[in-house]
Formats: structure tokens, sequence, C-alpha cells
């Protein structure tokens, strides 16, 4: 049975489930907005979080339309575009769940290139293009978006991740 409407909603995602690899990032807080701050070095270091929505019973699916990462460069400019992956993994889809991790399919993103210096928080917005409703018959379905994204950094960039939400589709 097709959905008989769609609305659009958004998931904030909690700074404290973003996970950092490569660098030294260090939590801080300036003029009371929490951030966790890269300090300045020439390297690529990855970001990670996941986006876990929950499809309530009465929702046909969800579907992913845009991922917004609230960041901060400082000092000099990005060394490169940033690159932003996504997959999702869908436990009832798979047999297991590790079956679910190794399963996980991926979705064509477009990104804005933010690059340049600018200390003020700026938003890297992924439009997902390829993304049909995810559903299963009606069944409850917890759908999990993987988003990773790589930073290459100048000898000098200072990096701030501020945060970061998604806007999806929800079928009714």
């Amino acid at each position: 049975m097709p959905p008989s409407s769609v609305v659009e909603k958004k998931l904030s995602i909690p700074l404290s489930t973003f996970r950092f690899e490569t660098g030294t990032w260090t939590y801080a807080s300036n003029s009371g907005v929490p951030r966790f701050r890269k300090s300045a070095a020439a390297e690529t270091t990855t970001v990670s979080f996941e986006c876990p929505i929950s499809n309530f019973t009465q929702q046909y699916g969800i579907r992913l339309k845009q991922i917004v990462m609230i960041i901060g460069i400082g000092t000099a400019d990005l060394a490169a575009v940033p690159t932003i992956t996504l997959s999702s993994s869908n436990l009832f889809k798979a047999t297991s769940a590790a079956a679910a991790a190794v399963d996980a399919s991926a979705i064509t993103t477009t990104h804005d290139a933010v690059v340049t210096n600018n200390a003020n928080p700026r938003r890297i917005t992924t439009t997902v293009s390829t993304q049909a409703f995810e559903n299963v018959g009606g069944l409850i379905n917890p759908v999990t978006y993987n988003v990773v994204a790589s930073f290459q950094t100048a000898a000098t960039t200072v990096l701030d991740m501020l945060g970061a939400y998604v806007i999806f589709d929800a079928a009714e």
C-alpha cells in the first residue's frame, strides 16, 4: 500500500556520538557553544557518526534527504574539499546484525564544498540523491545511516565540529 502523506522531519545528532580518528581532538566550549576542536596539523582526519531513525508502525517508511554538518574552519583553508560518504543498514533486511553491517548499502550524495577559512559556524549540506523509502511491509523498521566525513587540513588549519542534523521524509 503506497503512503497517503509525506511529512518532512528533522533529527539532531548529539555531538557526544561523533567518532574522531586521526589528529588531536579536544572538547571545548566557546561562548557557551560546545564543540570538538582539531589541533592544527597537516593531515587527513575522519569524523563519523550514526543517524538511527526509527520508523514507527503507523509510517510507511522513511527517506533521508539531507545531512547537515556544522563546522568552523580557523586560521587557514582546508587543503581539499571534504569527502562525505553515506551508507545504511537495516536489521530487518539482514539475516543477522553482523550481516547488516556487512551488507550496508552505499547511497549516492552530493554536497556543497565548504573549504575556506571562516571561524563562524558554517554548514556542509549533503544532499541524498538515490534514496527510496526504506520500509519492510509495515514492520517497525529501525534504519541506521552511517556518515563518514574526511577532512584534509593544512599545517595551520584548526577545525571545529559543532554538530549535525538530518532531514528526512516520513511517509504515513
